[in-house]
């Protein structure tokens, strides 16, 4: 068992491997990008992620308290990425939403995690995303466009030290697909998920 959070285990691989190529977004040339981004053939070595991770903790840290809940409602896109990695450096909860989650089951989810924050992108299959997710806006609910998001996070100022995380404490929050009923919350902690992490690695 690994007790490390998610957020050491990326430092940790920086330091082991900078130059490796640690997230890849590959999409058709023709596509456009989800967040806003000038192309959607980006490319992040582990020490670029978390460089932008560590910019993501005290972006988020200047707006949130460790130990709160944040939502991410997209798809596959890199800003995913170095949010999760961001929340596990600043001691917050990730809870990830589905993006075919339609609104009445988005604020479901919102509700119940008692998240103090909405990501989203604001288009995907169609759906105007950015409109659902501005609905929902309420005191205490804040609603964060990915589009752009990313420059944001890159020009924030570390006004302070990142806080300990205790790797037995809670990572994230998923919700189960709710065929029989509402979506149920499932707590994970950062140990889990690195040791999980590791296991399928090994098997691999």
């Amino acid at each position: 068992l690994l007790e490390k959070t998610e957020g050491q285990a990326l430092r940790e691989a920086a330091q082991k491997a900078p130059g490796t190529w640690a997230l890849v977004e590959k999409l058709p040339a023709s596509w456009p990008s989800l967040t806003g981004a000038e192309g959607t053939q980006r490319r992040w070595t582990y020490a670029d992620l978390y460089q932008d991770a560590v910019a993501c903790a005290h972006w988020l840290l200047q707006r949130y308290a460790p130990g709160q809940h944040i939502c991410v409602w997209a798809p596959n896109v890199p800003e995913w990425v170095v949010l999760q990695y961001g929340a596990s450096l600043a001691g917050l909860v990730l809870v990830t939403a589905n993006p075919a989650l339609r609104s009445q089951e988005l604020e479901y989810v919102l509700e119940k995690s008692h998240a103090k924050a909405l990501f989203h992108i604001d288009q995907f299959r169609g759906s105007d995303m950015a409109s659902m997710a501005n609905a929902l806006a309420r005191p205490g609910l804040a609603v964060v466009s990915l589009t752009g998001w990313l420059a944001q996070v890159r020009a924030c100022p570390a006004t302070a030290t990142l806080p300990p995380v205790d790797p037995r404490g809670p990572a994230q929050i998923q919700y189960t697909s709710g065929t029989t009923g509402n979506p149920k919350g499932a707590l994970l902690h950062h140990m889990g998920l690195v040791t999980n992490a590791s296991y399928v690695a090994a098997r691999a």
